[in-house]
């Protein structure tokens, strides 16, 4: 009886390693065809403070048919993409059909639909950890399962930015510093779809509210400047800036305006003696995501996330009393 049951035993081990690999001798079963990814930030990899992933950055990724995934959590390590080895992505025996994937930054573990996930933005990004957290990017991609062993057929997650980036760079020629810069009547829920690249399902679902601290950003010679991120949306804010000696300039829109997903506006404004507190006006620029255009935080690193690359157009906003088209 040991002898047959320990023949049994082999012959056992014999079939289930004969499962795990295909004719040619490659393993093709889900226990050891993980599906193995990258990523990167719009082609942009590799390069310091917020431009690309930092080790340890977490992402979520959805998986469709045949594998069906949902919001597996995934850590990135260089430009190599590390799966919760509790929540492992694998190709199924014998696949030949290929899969399309969605990915998001940064990882919530509450996301459960990709056609709907709701994403808000924090009213206080003054810190770099609060800015990165703030910065949703999503990425698509179509995997095909390996040919073979030696085929690693990595499925690479281009991110892309969805939200809206607003830069206020101020010449600041008083005595007195600036302190903090605020944009107020903002909404900072939206929901997106993953699945589309990050489509505004809806826009709507926030309300506006007080204001958005922004992030103090490295100077540009005498220019201070501040970044902040928002979703898109139509909205008539205002820009408020204090001064360290108290003194508060108050910038109104003349109408509403329309924040596109992956777009920066930058507000350059002048403050000198003679300026009068909410009659300034100013212009706005409005480009793509742009790598090479980017202030890190002066305060700290932040841990995290990066930019997009376009091309230039211009639009003016002015302060209350003016026409304005968007």
């Amino acid at each position: 009886m040991k002898r047959i049951s320990a023949f049994i035993l082999v012959a056992l081990a014999m079939i289930v390693a004969g499962c795990n690999k295909g004719d040619d001798g490659a393993p093709v079963a889900n226990s050891s065809r993980d599906v193995r990814f990258s990523a990167d930030i719009n082609r942009f990899v590799v390069k310091a403070t917020d431009t690309a992933f930092e080790n340890g950055d977490e992402i979520g990724i959805f998986a469709g048919a045949p594998l069906v995934k949902s919001n597996v959590k995934a850590t990135v390590s260089g430009t190599a993409v590390v799966v919760d080895p509790a929540d492992p992505i694998k190709w199924l025996v014998d696949q030949t059909d290929p899969v399309a994937f969605a990915a998001y930054y940064p990882y919530r573990s509450e996301v459960s639909n990709a056609a709907a996930m709701d994403f808000d933005v924090s009213m206080e990004q003054s810190s770099a950890e609060a800015y990165a957290a703030a910065d949703l990017m999503v990425a698509n991609a179509t995997g095909n399962p390996p040919a073979n062993a030696e085929d690693p057929a990595v499925v690479n997650l281009n991110f892309k930015h969805v939200l809206s980036k607003i830069v206020v760079k101020i010449d600041n020629q008083l005595a007195s510093a600036v302190s903090k810069v605020e944009l107020t009547a903002l909404s900072t829920y939206a929901q997106f779809n993953l699945n589309d690249g990050g489509a505004v399902v809806d826009g709507s679902i926030g309300a506006q509210m007080p204001y958005i601290n922004a992030l103090k950003c490295d100077d540009e010679g005498t220019k201070n400047v501040f970044q902040l991120l928002t979703v898109p949306q139509t909205a008539q804010p205002q820009i408020k800036v204090t001064a360290e000696d108290g003194t508060v300039y108050l910038y109104s829109l003349a109408s509403a305006f329309t924040f596109a997903k992956g777009k920066k506006y930058t507000a350059e404004i002048a403050i000198t003696e003679e300026t009068v507190a909410g009659a300034v006006s100013f212009t706005l620029q409005v480009t793509d995501w742009e790598d090479a255009d980017e202030n890190p935080p002066s305060a700290a690193r932040r841990p995290s996330s990066s930019r997009t690359s376009g091309a230039l157009s211009a639009r003016s906003w002015a302060p209350t009393g003016t026409g304005i088209s968007s």
